[in-house]
């Protein structure tokens, strides 16, 4: 962790814009003076909060690397200009000389440099306006530029000038300077325009703009999201072009499974960001946020592995256990050296993908991880002596079907383990609503009476329950589904 890293001179985070903030948390626990966030990101404000709260001391600058490029078996092909670079700045105004110095000092060495520029805000929004009609016009032509029509580069054109013209009417700042005279009628829109008609027919297309496309659609759809609930406080605003295209292009959930993103998993069109799908939520943001799951619950927490051991002391060495949506493993892992076997599924692929190995580096031979959906359970009927659900049911649109599939797989007379978090009761919800920035959604916020209170309405009995302070607060309930009348618990 970068906690444990060492001093730095500087930290850069590349990362997609819908990871940005989930990783934040580690950001603040470097010991480094200047934190620069590289790549698109519409989430400057809350970053900044953030890191201010938490990280007062650092200087924080927000950048974007004019680089693209496809990772071939054997090697990596890149698109750039000269030695190329990254445009540089804070997120309102002129970045401190200090800051800008140390970042030519890092580079000193090569030909790669740092382009000084003030109000990144500003210029990440409208970086945002330029580049998501490409891909709506991508998106369209099955990410294929190369059939895309003058009408085609011209409306993408057009759509771009009517939201500069939203962000300025919104107070944004229309970066870099003299951009705006490539989307109005003019000499620098002609050039524009056959700049587009080659790219659009060469390499160069696929490079910059289609493969990103298909590589990062999650990111994409991120980009498009936030970009909409900005230009949406306009009430009056007037973008036809913009409408059309976007309308015309596929639905997000549909391109997220034709690139493969989501692993043959799919999200209903109405809970397509969060807390209403039975499943525990957006698929796409469990999948990005897979790889920082551990390094962002678990940073300086002790909490949920003191939970994780608590459950632990109710299996025994005989038993065969459940881990249901296990995320990353935390219970599965703690559970291995009580249990006889332990069975880990969770809905997201790349929870699973991170669970194994874990569980690989750790040497668990009595753990196995796979796809399996807690709502749908593919196990017989009375197949574990315990089973664990651990932070989930708050995710659940319809909680009760979790307890229903979680009651029919468990032996007569087993254990079933909620560990389970009740924001209601948080102090601090900064964490909270860091996550639900960058996508998170719950379905329900409980405190720990509400939570238990569902527990027994949902027909499970509660045969004790204790409270840990992890990053939220956190309640486990240990249940026992009743025994038969011919089998003693």
């Amino acid at each position: 962790m970068l906690a444990e890293a060492g001093a730095s001179d500087i930290v850069f985070v590349v990362m997609q814009q819908g990871q940005m903030l989930a990783a934040l948390p580690l950001v603040a626990a470097a010991d480094t003076p200047l934190v620069v966030l590289v790549g698109n990101n519409l989430h400057v404000d809350e970053a900044l909060s953030y890191l201010a709260e938490h990280a007062p001391e650092k200087t924080t600058l927000f950048a974007f690397q004019a680089t693209a490029g496809r990772r071939e078996a054997d090697h990596v092909e890149c698109a750039r200009v000269g030695a190329s670079g990254m445009t540089v700045g804070a997120a309102r105004g002129e970045a401190p000389d200090a800051a800008i110095d140390l970042l030519d000092r890092a580079f000193a060495q090569g030909a790669y440099r740092a382009k000084r520029q003030a109000d990144m805000r500003d210029w990440l929004v409208c970086h945002a306006a330029a580049v998501l009609p490409l891909c709506y016009v991508a998106y369209r032509l099955d990410c294929d530029l190369t059939r895309a029509t003058t009408e085609d580069l011209t409306d993408l054109i057009d759509a771009t000038g009517e939201a500069y013209a939203a962000l300025s009417e919104l107070g944004y700042r229309i970066l870099p300077e003299g951009e705006e005279g490539f989307y109005a009628p003019g000499p620098k829109r002609t050039a524009w325009l056959l700049i587009l008609q080659v790219i659009a027919k060469s390499f160069v297309g696929r490079l910059c703009v289609t493969d990103h496309c298909r590589a990062a659609a999650q990111e994409m759809h991120d980009l498009d999201r936030d970009f909409m609930a900005i230009i949406d406080a306009l009430p009056s605003r007037q973008m036809p072009t913009w409408d059309r295209l976007r309308e015309a292009m596929p639905d997000w959930n549909e391109l997220e499974e034709r690139w493969n993103v989501k692993a043959n998993t799919v999200i209903s069109e109405e809970s397509e960001h969060g807390g209403d799908r039975d499943s525990g939520g957006n698929v796409a943001f469990w999948n990005r946020f897979a790889f920082v799951y551990d390094l962002v619950t678990r940073s300086g927490d002790t909490g949920l592995a003191e939970a994780a051991s608590y459950v632990a002391s109710f299996v025994r060495p005989t038993d065969v256990v459940l881990d249901a949506a296990c995320g990353t493993d935390t219970f599965a892992c703690a559970l291995a050296s009580s249990a006889g076997f332990v069975a880990a599924c969770d809905f997201a692929p790349a929870m699973v993908e991170q669970a194994a190995a874990k569980v690989g580096r750790l040497g668990l031979g009595n753990v196995a991880c796979g796809p399996g959906d807690l709502m749908e359970l593919d196990f017989a009927d009375e197949t574990f002596d315990a089973v664990v659900a651990g932070n989930v049911l708050h995710l659940l649109g319809d909680p009760q079907r979790a307890v229903d599939e979680l009651l029919r797989v468990t032996r007569p007379g087993g254990i079933i383990a909620i560990p389970n978090y009740v924001n209601a009761e948080a102090q601090d919800k900064r964490f909270l609503r860091l996550i639900e920035a960058a996508g998170f959604t719950a379905a329900h916020e409980w405190d720990e009476q509400g939570f238990l209170a569902f527990l027994a309405d949902a027909g499970l009995v509660v045969a004790e329950h204790r409270s840990f302070v992890a990053k939220q607060p956190l309640c486990v309930a240990i249940c026992r589904k009743p025994a038969n009348e011919n089998t003693t618990a």
